[in-house]
């Protein structure tokens, strides 16, 4: 396959890790993987593709532009936060996705305003309750049976905040039920028009998972589960060494998995 040298590179790539910069190695491989396993490996800023094949990428020097307006970049982040200032500024990447809630009551529809984001935030109101994918987005598309959410645009490229932590009594915690990703496919709700209630189904492929390994989003440790759903192969990332070979069915996937980079199919399904 065409992009097969470029995914080679990536998984051989080592990104280092001086400080906190973990979340910003993990999104930028995403960001990189994702543009290469899609076939847009020559959108990518050709001095970074000839950094990439050659082993020598330096994140921080190559994303300065990119991060510019970014609060100290060597302190950990919400992995989720970063991304709604740098996925807008990866010209490869198509990630601007709408949403909004609608509801029919005595035969009218009501609509609240539209939510356009650069992530979709999977947020049902009772957060992570199964290890189901699936269940996760009928939670989050239908509530109390006549509350419907679902996307208005769907973009080519979507990334997902999965419902990994929710608030409680003591603060924000962590849900700590493993989710199931196999076979990498997800499938999301999308309104048929702009008054109208109904919807049909599209199937997004999940590219990367994103790993928060920790208590809160702003400590411990962030990694990256880079997929090729075509041949259901699996490689691990971390700071320092080149990306692993593993299984999407990994604990540590399943436990941690925090945000999904997906590349939509080309048809719907109704």
């Amino acid at each position: 396959a065409a992009h097969d040298l470029p995914c080679q590179a990536l998984l051989r790539l080592q990104l280092a890790n001086p400080t906190n910069r973990c979340y910003l190695n993990s999104a930028f491989l995403a960001c990189l993987w994702q543009a290469v396993v899609d076939e847009r490996w020559g959108r990518i800023p050709a001095p970074w593709r000839q950094s990439i094949l050659v082993n020598n990428v330096r994140p921080l020097a190559m994303l300065s532009f990119l991060l510019m307006g970014w609060r100290d970049v060597n302190v950990q982040h919400d992995l989720a936060e970063f991304l709604l200032l740098f996925l807008p500024r990866v010209t490869w990447l198509s990630t601007s996705a709408s949403w909004e809630i609608r509801t029919e009551q005595d035969g009218l529809l009501h609509r609240q305003p539209s939510n356009h984001m650069p992530i979709l935030m999977l947020n049902p109101a009772e957060g992570l309750q199964t290890s189901s994918l699936a269940d996760a987005v009928q939670a989050w598309h239908s509530q109390a049976g006549v509350i419907v959410q679902a996307l208005g645009l769907a973009p080519r490229d979507l990334v997902v905040q999965l419902p990994r932590f929710r608030e409680a009594d003591v603060g924000i915690v962590k849900h700590r039920i493993p989710l199931c990703l196999g076979p990498g496919l997800l499938r999301l709700p999308v309104f048929r028009g702009p008054n109208d209630a109904s919807c049909y189904w599209i199937t997004y492929t999940i590219r990367a998972a994103l790993l928060h390994l920790g208590e809160t989003t702003t400590s411990g440790h962030y990694r990256a589960a880079l997929l090729d759903v075509r041949t259901q192969a699996c490689w691990l990332t971390n700071d320092g060494v080149s990306a692993q070979p593993s299984v999407l069915s990994d604990s540590l996937i399943e436990e941690n998995c925090y945000v999904l980079f997906c590349t939509r199919h080309q048809e719907a399904d109704e």
